[in-house]
């Protein structure tokens, strides 16, 4: 199974502040709440992504955008759910 990577965003109140995303950069999961809207948009950051950075985005549509929260984590795992992941 390949390793995807978990990104944890500053936490400031806001519903989501976790991203499960694939290596190719595809938003696996958004947690904990707000996951029918970033569900399969891409994170054009991803090779470069490090703690105090912030997530560029592209949606489904096209729409670029940036996250407002800066990265406080990012972790290789192992599974397809926020809820039952293994640390690699």
């Amino acid at each position: 199974m390949a390793a995807n990577t978990l990104i944890e965003l500053e936490d400031q109140g806001q519903d989501m502040y976790e991203l499960l995303v694939s290596d190719t950069g595809e938003i696996i999961e958004a947690g904990p709440f707000q996951n029918h809207i970033f569900k399969g948009d891409k994170v054009l950051n991803i090779a470069s992504v490090g703690e105090g950075s912030l997530l560029s985005a592209i949606s489904g549509e096209g729409e670029r955008y940036t996250f407002k929260y800066p990265v406080v984590s990012v972790k290789k795992v192992i599974g397809h759910s926020l809820s039952d992941l293994e640390e690699v």
